[in-house]
């Protein structure tokens, strides 16, 4: 993983996209989840969001 030119993770997928990486590297909580294969990252759910909430 590179971040402004500076590699701040080396190795696999699963090596390198964790969420304790994925904090240390952009200081916000993030979830990984696999689907179909492939790691997919997420913000951390804070508090439920539902599209149709009036308000």
């Amino acid at each position: 993983m590179c971040v402004h030119h500076r590699i701040v993770a080396d190795g696999t997928p699963e090596e390198v996209i964790r969420p304790d990486v994925l904090e240390a590297t952009f200081g916000a909580r993030m979830d990984v989840l696999e689907h179909l294969g492939m790691r997919v990252v997420i913000d951390e759910m804070r508090e439920p969001r539902f599209v149709n909430e009036v308000g």
